[in-house]
């Protein structure tokens, strides 16, 4: 099923690794529309893609995969146990930014810059070897106590940027 990363490499060259997930998402869109919704072998041919992509299956990628088949992810995880070449990613840090307006007046903006910067990838991305996400959320409804990151289902409150850089050096030191 590696035809659309094969085509994609061979067209855009250096491109595809910089653009891997636009990529994915485009061939997940096509495949939905080959296959149909609801359609497990459509399923199965997404996960082979992401892995062809990837070399792994992340969260993130098992949710888009279950919005563009219109599937519970509980399918998805199910079909990956019976499918041993795919390798499910091992997300050690899930990191969500409130992008919130009320956050974002207390200077929530430098807070996300310096998460971004320490991390080197952006909202919805997920680092190479797969152990950190990070993503964005309106509004986590802690406005009083913003800016508001958090981290594995622990919140950070009143975050600045030097609490955000100390908290990325202490996620990566324990990578």
């Amino acid at each position: 099923m590696g035809r659309f990363k094969d085509r994609k490499i061979k067209i855009l060259g250096e491109d595809m690794e910089e653009n891997k997930d636009l990529f994915f998402r485009e061939d997940l869109e096509d495949l939905s529309h080959s296959f149909g919704k609801g359609n497990q072998e459509g399923v199965k041919a997404a996960l082979r893609v992401c892995q062809d992509y990837f070399d792994q299956v992340s969260e993130s990628h098992i949710s888009e995969i279950a919005s563009a088949f219109e599937v519970d992810e509980k399918i998805i995880n199910t079909l990956l146990r019976f499918m041993p070449g795919i390798k499910k990613s091992a997300l050690v840090y899930d990191i969500v930014c409130c992008t919130g307006p009320r956050c974002a007046k207390r200077n929530s903006a430098e807070v996300i810059k310096v998460i971004r910067s320490e991390l080197g990838f952006d909202f919805n991305q997920t680092s190479c070897d797969g152990k950190v996400r990070l993503r964005s959320q309106n509004c986590f409804r802690h406005c009083t106590k913003g800016p508001n990151v958090l981290v594995n289902d622990k919140f950070f409150h009143n975050m600045d940027a030097e609490k955000a850089k100390d908290l990325m050096k202490k996620i990566k030191e324990d990578l």
